[in-house]
């Protein structure tokens, strides 16, 4: 009884697919879950305690605000201390300031210290009470900043005050010559985060409205990158550890809350999950080479079968066969498939071959061939021009090259010819052009004299250096024509790629986008005739192995690029090539060595 066959897309799906989706759901899907839950729940834990601390924060600062605007502007005891020489006023008057510091420093007990100085005529007093966090060290400090702040920040505002090497938060309020002010080093803001034990679950910091890590800051790296708000919720990487960020701002200092979660303190178990992931992968892998046998030999010898007969086939041997053969009834239909079609094909070929290579070869002739007569009736013009002014010397000169000229156009209508003949080619019809435009043009050829010896079809570079001369030269500025030959890599083939640039007015439009789109160029003004048939010979010779690419320089001008593959002629093929061409009774024409340098960018 005859086995029943499955089909490959069934099958597959049994086997693979569905252990391999639900492993991926669970390696994908199970810890970005949890994660994403545990890290929502950190983050709104967190904003929720920083929004609470930076409340209480803010509430002391609009607070000690108010009082020191007060202190300023409505206390007696400091007017006096500012105006009053009497000892004994003086006196009761620094008493009672000094009891009002000591009432407010214990209302804001957040800050370091607040103070009073008054640098009046009489006297100066620097009168400080110092909070919890204060010390003698700072009491000094704040003496030697007062006395210069309003040359270094702004009064009645939050500054960042840096002496030596701390930093403090700081606002004074001046009336007169007396100052107002409180303090709190940076390193305390902090301060009620180490009463919880905060650092066992996070680091935080405070920053300027910069980004900056304020100086003294819980938990703070060297080489900490710059935090912000934009991040809020985020992960960021410090030091080679991931941390969750959540910042938020003050509403009246000039600073900003920074709380930075180690994963590992909320995702908790979640590594614990991943181990138990990556060992179910371990298995897979273990499990990999049964299944990966069963696929070698149902799938991939069937198809490599294939795939092989598929290359000989391209290389030409039509005569290769497959045997049906396998688990699935696919690759038994496409076996019967591929070898019917084979054997199709090889039919084909031999009742078309002949007949196409024919055509083939009538229609390069032909295209090859084609002369166009107003090219011929200008040459006559010219001559007759010069025999009415008896220019002898022009008219030989000019006979010369227009014979040089036709013997090389009836002669190439072979496939290729030799480069180094191709030159001698368009030197002579520039010469041509000379006489005809009165030497109202300047030319330049740059050929490698290596590739002198390369393989080309005969008459490709004309079309381009004839649209040039026809609609670039004018009366109003002077015309210039290089063509420059080098060889070019493309992927692992070696190409010779021809470049023609003139600084005439340039393709139209419309020629630009027939040719890069590749399509049939039509042109009322006849402009993309020549182009055409350029294109067409190319294709014939080497289907998609050469192309052509035009453009516009940006300065003006037009720039044609001839890509084809680099081939040189044989010995025998140059010698027959050497006894057609024509050459001057008398002359005979050296290559140029070397190559001129130079670098030219089309637009």
């Amino acid at each position: 009884m005859q086995k029943r066959k499955i089909t490959l897309k069934r099958w597959i799906l049994k086997t693979v697919l569905v252990g391999l989706l639900a492993m991926a759901a669970i390696v994908l899907i199970v810890p970005w879950y949890i994660g994403s839950k545990m890290r929502n729940q950190a983050r709104e834990a967190n904003e929720k305690l920083a929004a609470v601390y930076l409340e209480f924060l803010d509430t002391n600062v609009e607070g000690l605000n108010k009082l020191l605007s007060q202190f300023a502007a409505n206390t007696y005891d400091i007017s006096i201390l500012a105006i009053s020489e009497d000892k004994m006023q003086r006196y009761f008057s620094e008493q009672n300031v000094m009891q009002k510091l000591e009432d407010a420093s214990m209302i804001y007990n957040v800050f370091d210290g607040i103070f009073v100085y008054s640098d009046s005529k009489i006297d100066q007093k620097f009168l400080c009470q110092v909070g919890s966090g204060g010390n003698g060290r700072q009491v000094g400090q704040m003496k030697e900043i007062v006395r210069d702040f309003e040359k270094n920040y702004s009064v009645n505002t939050w500054e960042l005050v840096q002496y030596e090497d701390q930093e403090y938060m700081m606002r004074v309020v001046k009336t007169g010559s007396t100052y107002c002010g409180a303090w709190i080093e940076t390193s305390s803001l902090i301060r009620p985060f180490k009463n919880i034990q905060f650092d066992e679950m996070g680091t935080a910091l405070f920053l300027d409205r910069e980004g900056k890590v304020l100086h003294g800051a819980v938990g703070m790296c060297a080489d900490m990158e710059r935090l912000s708000e934009e991040n809020n919720g985020r992960i960021v990487r410090l030091d080679g550890a991931k941390y969750l960020q959540i910042a938020q701002s003050s509403r009246v200092m000039p600073v900003s809350m920074v709380i930075l979660m180690p994963e590992e303190v909320y995702l908790g178990d979640i590594y614990t999950i991943q181990n138990v992931i990556g060992l179910l992968l371990g298995i897979s892998l273990l499990i990999f080479p049964v299944l990966w046998r069963l696929l070698s030999r149902n799938v991939s010898r069937p198809v490599d079968q294939l795939t092989q007969a598929m290359e000989e086939v391209q290389k030409g041997k039509l005569e290769v066969r497959i045997k049906p053969e396998g688990k699935f009834l696919e690759f038994e239909e496409t076996g019967r498939y591929f070898n019917g079609m084979v054997s199709e094909i090889e039919r084909l070929k031999r009742d078309v071959y002949e007949r196409t290579i024919s055509e083939q070869k009538t229609e390069l002739q032909y295209l090859q061939t084609q002369i166009r007569p107003h090219f011929f009736l200008n040459a006559l013009n010219v001559i007759y021009s010069f025999s009415l002014v008896k220019r002898n010397d022009l008219i030989e000169k000019m006979v010369v090259c227009l014979s040089k000229y036709f013997s090389y156009r009836f002669q190439s209508t072979d496939s290729f010819t030799r480069f180094g003949y191709e030159i001698e080619h368009i030197e002579n019809y520039l010469e041509l052009q000379r006489l005809r435009y009165h030497n109202e043009f300047e030319s330049q050829i740059e050929v490698e004299e290596v590739l002198l010896d390369a393989k080309l079809p005969p008459l490709v570079i004309q079309t381009f250096v004839e649209n040039s001369l026809k609609y670039g030269i004018s009366k109003d500025k002077a015309f210039e024509l290089e063509i420059t030959a080098e060889p070019l890599t493309v992927g692992k083939e070696q190409k010779l790629q021809i470049t023609i640039i003139d600084n005439g007015p340039g393709y139209e439009q419309e020629v630009l986008d027939a040719v890069g789109k590749r399509q049939q160029i039509r042109h009322s003004h006849g402009q993309g005739i020549g182009i055409n048939n350029v294109i067409q010979r190319l294709r014939l010779l080497y289907q998609e192995e050469a192309w052509v690419q035009i453009s516009n320089m940006e300065g003006g001008g037009a720039c044609s690029v001839i890509v084809i593959p680099l081939e040189f002629a044989e010995e025998d093929e140059e010698e027959e090539a050497a006894e057609g061409e024509p050459v001057e009774e008398g002359t005979k024409e050296e290559p140029a060595e070397g190559k001129h340098e130079h670098d030219f960018t089309c637009g």
